[in-house]
């Protein structure tokens, strides 16, 4: 499962930034197994959304930070439904 919010920054002069993040549920398994979420600005380069932990891109309304969501989870489903399914083989003779 997905979790999206965004990170809002006020700056000194009073105005904000907003920074659209998504977030993946990490398991780890050492010696105790431990769960934890793990978040990622979601970037636009060159008409492409990527996720990135040190690149941020903000903007300037909650609006267009919550327009980038989504169309990033859109993107997300459309993706999803090109994912590979199953492989066959037909042997000929």
């Amino acid at each position: 499962m997905s979790y999206y919010r965004i990170q809002i920054d006020e700056l000194q002069n009073g105005e904000k930034r907003y920074i659209p993040q998504k977030a993946e549920l990490h398991i780890s398994r050492s010696w105790i197994q431990r769960q934890e979420m793990k978040w990622y600005n979601i970037i636009q380069e060159g008409g492409r959304y990527g996720l990135s932990r040190t690149i941020k891109e903000s903007y300037d309304t909650e609006e267009d930070a919550s327009n980038i969501i989504n169309t990033y989870k859109g993107i997300g489903i459309y993706e999803e439904g090109k994912k590979l399914k199953s492989t066959t083989y037909k042997i000929i003779d």
